[in-house]
């Protein structure tokens, strides 16, 4: 036991207090900054660290030194840490940061996969409408073909009252149409495998307007409708694919007709720029709202007629055009007003070879 007259100062020396509060501290992963003094039970300092101070605005953490020293008279160690708020803040701070972080991802997460979902009933919604608009599309000239087809092998009627020649004109315009369908179908999958082969040469786009007026002059005939031309473009030859092109120009004046509420006036412009030629398609159509100008080339998107089956198609038409007119490295841009009709412009290079990439 040790004797009552030995003081602090001989029993503890202030370095390996210092080392001895260091160790503790790092063992218990606190490494801030320290204060100490050890005090008698009167509160009179014997040893302490160079800044120590009494104020009341540090929190202090008290121990008493050898406990089980009864006999000898008590000292106490005080301990505190200067930084201590600055350290609490931090902690605080960082946990604050980490949760918010947390929360903001859990968020984007949620937000994303509502996205995702949403995307797919989306999809699932046109797709369906797809398949109810290709079936319906098909079914007519299918069931026009075998209902000529069961006229003509109908043993019952005498062959002078069967009228072959409009049978036969029917047959060859329904099997042209349902071969347009399953063309339009083809193209989509062609290109979606990125199988697709551009067979250039050089096209004059003004010849492959009056041919394709020409193809729909019946359909323009029957909706009382008119085609005005102004072919100002003083160099209409562009290298390009000149069956897609066609289909590109074919397009455009099928949905210019088919989205006339009234007789169509359709008006086509062609004119030059410095590295190619521009064709506009100008209606006088219903027009398309800002809301579904952003959708318009998306794939099986139809804009709304209000009646399902009003306007036939299947909504490949657009998404095609824009597909195609982009791998001749051109571009494709629409202005419309409802009510008053819409304008799809495309611009195509002159020569291919030197816009590829």
């Amino acid at each position: 036991m040790i004797n009552s007259h030995y003081e602090i100062e001989e029993r503890v020396t202030k370095r390996l207090l210092e080392q001895t509060l260091t160790a503790e501290l790092q063992l218990k992963g606190i490494k801030l900054p320290y204060e100490y003094a050890v005090k008698d039970e009167n509160g009179e300092i014997h040893l302490a660290s160079e800044n120590y101070s009494d104020s009341g605005k540090f929190n202090k953490f008290m121990a008493r030194l050898f406990p089980n020293d009864i006999f000898n008279r008590p000292y106490f160690l005080y301990v505190y840490f200067p930084l201590s708020n600055q350290y609490i803040y931090k902690s605080i701070s960082l946990m604050v940061v980490s949760s918010i972080a947390l929360t903001l991802i859990i968020i984007l997460v949620i937000a994303y996969a509502v996205y995702i979902i949403m995307k797919q009933k989306k999809l699932s919604e046109i797709k369906t409408d797809f398949i109810n608009n290709m079936t319906h599309e098909l079914k007519t000239p299918i069931s026009t073909i075998s209902l000529a087809s069961q006229l003509l092998a109908d043993p019952n009627i005498p062959i002078e009252n069967k009228n072959i020649e409009h049978l036969s004109r029917l047959l060859l315009d329904e099997s042209k149409r349902l071969s347009a369908h399953v063309e339009k179908v083809l193209h989509i999958a062609v290109f979606e495998k990125n199988s697709l082969r551009l067979r250039l040469k050089i096209i004059n786009v003004h010849e492959l307007i009056e041919q394709a007026i020409n193809n729909f002059s019946i359909q323009l005939k029957n909706k009382n409708g008119k085609v005005y031309t102004h072919l100002e473009a003083t160099t209409p030859l562009v290298e390009a694919d000149e069956a897609h092109l066609t289909n590109i120009i074919i397009n455009l004046l099928d949905n210019a007709i088919k989205y006339s509420d009234k007789d169509p006036v359709i008006h086509i412009t062609t004119m030059n720029n410095e590295q190619g030629i521009v064709v506009s398609v100008k209606d006088n159509g219903m027009g398309i709202s800002k809301e579904n100008l952003n959708k318009i080339f998306e794939q099986f998107y139809r804009v709304p007629t209000g009646n399902v089956h009003n306007v036939k198609g299947f909504g490949l038409g657009l998404s095609y055009v824009k597909k195609m007119v982009e791998a001749h490295h051109g571009e494709i841009w629409v202005e419309s007003t409802i009510g008053e009709g819409s304008t799809f412009s495309i611009y195509l290079p002159f020569n291919q070879k030197n816009t590829h990439n």
